[in-house]
């Protein structure tokens, strides 16, 4: 059997980090959370810290999962691959230590995942739908299967100057989407995504990932001035589109960056375009053919903690008012 280790946040070396990175750089089914640059945001921005709970075999890390402390709850994302680490006993006997002082919570969970299966059905907080859309043949093609409107809307997209950040251009675009974002927002009285310090891990995060190849922020322009930003992450093969910000101008700007993104991800040979959690309509305007339940749980679920159960119901209410405000918001299309 493999050896298991548990890793604090302090103990990890540049070797043992460029270990985590290899593995998460092999494994195409990773979420992006499980990245280093994605933990390391973290704990700059939110001062918390983290154990990667590890498996090893012959010298070499062969599975990783990031485990955050977030102040109320232990929280982990995991991909099939490794999901191996889960199951290994010492990481059980953790668990179980634990869950003796504080819940865990595991997050972005699919329903035909490899170890959704070993989480009780009595423990899932909420469920969200997942559209992905499956990418081949080239971009023209594609369009050809859309309805006419959204056909008419991507071939207007030329009217749109679409650049895409570069390193040299990471911060001042992440401050045209941010502030585009919450402009949106606000007019409906509230504040978006990128709330109190999210602003600041998102901004912390972007710059990484575009450094590493791994995130894309793709501006839109028309005369000279910033109409639309988009963030999408790019993984294994897979393009996520992650959040944006677009004024509602004539010729939709949400519509063409998701067009350029849906383009670029073909050119780049990418096999997946994943919508990430949620229905919202605009996202089945765009033909996605694989469909899939992503959801959350909260362990242990133990009657006796009442706090517990309490702070899982309001999770849980919490999601099904953002989902809704959010259906509402994006209606039929990015405007």
């Amino acid at each position: 059997m493999a050896d298991f280790r548990s890793i604090r946040d302090s103990e990890i070396t540049p070797e043992i980090r460029a270990e985590w990175q290899r593995v998460f750089e092999a494994d195409p089914t990773a979420r992006w959370s499980q990245s280093p640059d994605w933990a390391e945001s973290s704990r700059a921005t939110y001062g918390r810290g983290f154990q990667l709970w590890t498996e090893w075999e012959n010298g070499r890390m062969q599975a990783a999962v990031p485990m955050r402390w977030n102040g109320t709850v232990f929280a982990g994302d995991a991909s099939d691959s490794a999901a191996p680490v889960l199951f290994h006993p010492e990481a059980g006997k953790l668990l179980m230590d634990h869950a003796r002082s504080r819940p865990t919570r595991w997050t972005a969970v699919a329903d035909d995942s490899r170890w959704a299966a070993h989480l009780p059905l009595s423990a899932l907080i909420d469920s969200e739908t997942n559209l992905q859309l499956r990418l081949s043949g080239d971009f023209d093609a594609y369009v050809q299967s859309l309805s006419k409107s959204l056909r008419y809307e991507v071939r207007r997209r030329t009217q749109f100057s679409i650049r895409a950040s570069t390193s040299a251009s990471a911060t001042d675009d992440i401050a045209v989407l941010l502030k585009l974002h919450r402009e949106r927002w606000r007019k409906r009285g509230l504040p978006g995504l990128f709330f109190g310090r999210r602003g600041q891990f998102f901004s912390n995060w972007v710059i990484r990932g575009i450094e590493a190849g791994k995130v894309e922020i793709l501006v839109a322009e028309s005369s000279g001035e910033p109409v639309g930003a988009a963030c999408f992450m790019l993984h294994g093969g897979r393009t996520g589109f992650y959040q944006s910000g677009v004024r509602p101008v004539a010729g939709s700007p949400g519509t063409a960056l998701v067009a350029e993104a849906i383009s670029r991800a073909i050119a780049r040979g990418d096999h997946t375009f994943d919508f990430l959690r949620g229905d919202e309509p605009y996202k089945r305007r765009w033909r996605p053919d694989t469909e899939r339940a992503v959801g959350r749980y909260l362990l242990p679920l133990d009657r006796g903690q009442l706090p517990l159960h309490i702070r899982g119901a309001w999770w849980k209410l919490e999601a099904i008012a953002y989902r809704k405000l959010r259906t509402r918001f994006e209606g039929k299309g990015l405007s």
